[in-house]
């Protein structure tokens, strides 16, 4: 950990959009005029990575007496593993959060709302595929081909179980797999006689609000099972390469050891320095609620 920073504030470079920059140079293209100038650029943008921490209190005596006999100790056993689960929790609830939120994006739509996607995915009748290539084009017209999608649990579900979308995976009575869906979707979306790859993920973390020792499974729920976001996501970083978001870590995760006099104690702190980071708005599309309530109910969501 890293004593008295919260976070890491820095600038980097931001491919600007559909130019792929401005100028200030005059731009004529009549007949006869100068010839066209095609502005390009880059420009700074901030950027802010939360430093994310767990503690862990661990008694002093008992692990003393493990170390003492060999045993390895509760960092390792139960400490570390326990501070990591409760800061990759923390990390994957600001994921999901910003990929299912539509003001995060330039392309958003709701489902059954009158002005976005009317039909949800759990009505039988709806084209979930046609869905799909309207959120595809939003990217394409933004510059880029949209290749990776993530599904909520159940959109997901939804989308497996939507008989005008199975028909385009012929006998589908098994349902489908991530991997079947990605292979689907990368056939059916593809232009140009060309399969293009699309990616399928599903995040599947749960919460819950109960206080511990005494919670209650009944009351976990998932961070978010009712969107679905279609996008362009670069491989690697690169100034050259424009990306919906990236995930930056300036700061590995580490674990310090410190001693509590107060209750005979050895705190485990655990830290990392890790956001996922929107970095060109124009290339994702959000859709919020494309299950119905009913729906969310029957999936499990």
């Amino acid at each position: 950990a890293i004593e008295g920073k919260t976070g890491f504030s820095a600038k980097y470079f931001k491919r600007q959009v559909q130019g792929f920059g401005r100028t200030s140079l005059p731009v004529k293209i009549a007949p006869g005029g100068e010839t066209p100038i095609i502005p390009v650029g880059l420009s700074d943008a901030d950027i802010f990575v939360p430093l994310r921490s767990a503690g862990v209190l661990v008694n002093r005596e008992i692990a003393d007496s493990m170390t003492k006999y060999g045993i390895q100790s509760f960092e390792g056993d139960l400490a570390d593993p326990a501070a990591a689960s409760n800061v990759m929790l923390d990390i994957e609830k600001d994921f999901v959060t910003k990929i299912a939120t539509g003001s995060y994006w330039a392309n958003s739509a709701t489902g059954g709302s009158t002005t976005g996607f009317v039909e949800q995915w759990d009505n039988p009748g709806t084209n979930v595929l046609a869905q799909l290539a309207k959120m595809q084009a939003a990217i394409q017209k933004a510059g880029k081909r949209a290749n990776t999608l993530v599904l909520g649990w159940a959109a997901l579900y939804a989308l497996r179980n939507n008989a005008n979308f199975a028909k385009f995976g012929g006998d589908a009575t098994m349902g489908f797999t991530t991997d079947q869906i990605s292979e689907l979707l990368s056939q059916m979306l593809g232009y140009n006689g060309v399969k293009q790859p699309i990616k399928v993920f599903v995040p599947t973390a749960v919460s819950t609000t109960d206080a511990l020792p005494t919670e209650s499974t009944s009351n976990n729920a998932f961070l978010n099972s009712n969107f679905a976001w279609f996008g362009h996501v670069a491989e690697s970083p690169s100034l050259r390469t424009r990306s919906a978001l990236y995930t930056i870590q300036p700061h590995p995760w580490t674990v310090r050891q410190d001693q509590v006099a107060a209750n005979n104690s050895y705190m485990y702190t655990g830290s990392v320095a890790e956001d996922a980071v929107v970095i060109d708005n124009t290339l994702g599309f959000c859709l919020a609620s494309p299950v119905s309530s009913a729906g969310v109910t029957a999936y499990g969501g």
